[in-house]
């Protein structure tokens, strides 16, 4: 029993020698006009599973008026290109939000953009979403900011 507590130790020490777990978020704030706004706190984890992929997840709270929605956002993720510190990639994510006692799912890919700003702190920008949300089709590419994070690479 012994030997095998130590092999698992070392086992799980080879694996996670070259971790590259993140964790980080982001705050969004959009004015909605007429003095309204909708606020939203997402923090985020994943996992890089190679230089190219990763696999993660986003919790959202998004707070609008007297509203307040819960979301929760796994993905995985891929590197297509390579800048130098930038990377563009997409997400293909599943999208499970619940407000006001309904729960709604989509499915699709978001596209963005990461900058590795030293060893251990990334800005990540994503840009829109393509695919199936809300009950209906979605298509929202452009130059617009959906989300702006910051993450810890441990």
């Amino acid at each position: 029993m012994k030997k095998l507590i130590v092999i698992v130790a070392l086992a799980l020490a080879a694996i996670t020698a070259n971790a590259q777990a993140y964790v980080g978020g982001g705050v969004n704030l959009q004015p909605l006009g007429g003095g309204a706004a909708s606020i939203t706190v997402s923090p985020e984890i994943g996992y890089a599973l190679s230089a190219t992929t990763a696999v993660g997840a986003v919790i959202g709270i998004n707070s609008v008026g007297g509203t307040t929605s819960f979301m929760l956002n796994p993905y995985y993720r891929y590197g297509f290109k390579q800048f130098g510190k930038v990377m563009l990639f997409a997400d293909a994510e599943i999208q499970i939000v619940s407000a006001g006692g309904a729960t709604t799912f989509g499915a699709g890919i978001a596209p963005g953009a990461a900058m590795q700003l030293n060893d251990h702190i990334s800005l990540v920008a994503r840009f829109g979403q393509v695919g199936y949300y809300n009950g209906g089709f979605t298509l929202s590419i452009g130059t617009a900011l959906n989300q702006l994070a910051l993450y810890y690479h441990f």
